[in-house]
């Protein structure tokens, strides 16, 4: 289970055969997945400083409330950016971009996926997640959506969380008890 950048390494591991399920929150932008117009925005921060790829960024307590966690209460948003934030290195960003991870979409012996997504997710679009489901959905695993509406990128972070958790923990348990991925018709 992933959140994010780790929405893609989960992706990464399964389509190098690695596990019995997998479940990507919110994940980045995927190669060969547009990037939505919200990720692009949300980007800018980092790539329009061309040597970010050697330094520590923070993000900023304004792009934090706006576009991170906007479906808080300001009073929380101001509490999480004081507990939470800290500098991350920009090559991480930069590694996505010039080093992308390869994906085998079609890998046919993948374990089961679940992609779960926000509705108003300003950093990884719901449509991106949609996006990255079409392509997962060419391996005849198990490859299945959840968009919550209401849920921004901080959605694990956010009040009713556990809605979240759940759905990702109950479904992966369920996967991997099956044992073996069940495989279907692709189109």
């Amino acid at each position: 289970i992933g959140h994010s950048l780790g929405g893609v390494f989960v992706q990464h591991l399964l389509s190098r055969g690695l596990g019995v399920a997998g479940v990507a929150i919110n994940p980045a932008p995927t190669p060969g997945v547009p990037l939505g117009p919200n990720a692009i925005v949300s980007a800018l921060p980092v790539f329009s400083d061309l040597f970010s790829w050697k330094k520590a960024k923070v993000m900023s307590r304004d792009f934090f409330a706006s576009r991170f966690a906007q479906t808080q209460d300001i009073a929380d948003v101001d509490a999480n950016y004081d507990r939470y934030i800290v500098p991350t290195p920009g090559r991480v960003y930069w590694n996505g971009v010039v080093n992308p991870i390869k994906i085998d979409w079609a890998k046919q012996n993948r374990a089961p996926l679940l992609l779960i997504g926000g509705g108003k997710d300003l950093i990884a679009d719901a449509s991106m997640t949609r996006a990255i489901f079409n392509k997962q959905r060419k391996a005849r695993t198990r490859t299945d959506l959840h968009i919550f509406e209401d849920r921004s990128h901080w959605t694990l972070m956010d009040k009713g969380w556990e809605q979240v958790a759940d759905l990702a923990l109950d479904w992966a348990l369920t996967q991997a008890a099956e044992g073996k991925p069940q495989l279907r018709a692709v189109a």
